[in-house]
């Protein structure tokens, strides 16, 4: 039995479709379906024996397709609920990528309205502040020189280095 999706040919090279022939499409697919009932049963009211022979031609070409390992889609019934079922995925998808993008906008909204407040309240407490502070030239003085830094001097200077 060939691969699953293809089966090659070790001389050749080529890759020859055993059961992704086509590209399954369940729209165009039910489409078809119903086209091709449409003109079955326009012929069956025109030309009863041709369509016999139609009808047994196509259950021939079914049998032979599914015997050699071909996936048939032919249930008018299944190939609907396939379409119904496709279309509600792509309505879920759709509304929830809608949501999601609604949710993005609305944190972003937010965040600036968050941003905004913070900004104000910044501006108002330094506005608030000015008026407070305190002003140069008023207050503790510092120390300047070593005593600032809490203690003497060490002991020696250059010539205590060079000596060393």
């Amino acid at each position: 039995k060939p691969n699953a999706k293809t089966s090659t040919t070790a001389s050749s090279g080529t890759y020859k479709n055993t059961r992704l022939a086509k590209k399954y499409d369940p729209k165009s697919l039910l489409a078809k379906l119903e086209n091709e009932k449409v003109k079955l049963a326009d012929l069956a009211s025109k030309n009863p024996t041709k369509h016999a022979a139609v009808l047994e031609n196509a259950r021939w070409e079914k049998a032979t397709a599914m015997a050699h390992g071909a996936v048939i889609r032919d249930d008018m019934a299944l190939v609907k609920k396939t379409v119904k079922k496709l279309e509600k995925r792509k309505v879920k998808s759709h509304n929830e990528w809608k949501k999601r993008t609604d949710g993005v906008a609305k944190s972003i909204m937010d965040r600036d309205k968050i941003r905004a407040e913070n900004l104000k309240a910044r501006s108002e407490g330094k506005k608030k502040n000015v008026s407070h502070g305190v002003k140069k030239g008023s207050g503790v003085t510092k120390k300047k020189g070593a005593s600032a830094a809490g203690g003497k001097k060490r002991a020696g200077g250059k010539a205590s280095i060079a000596q060393r």
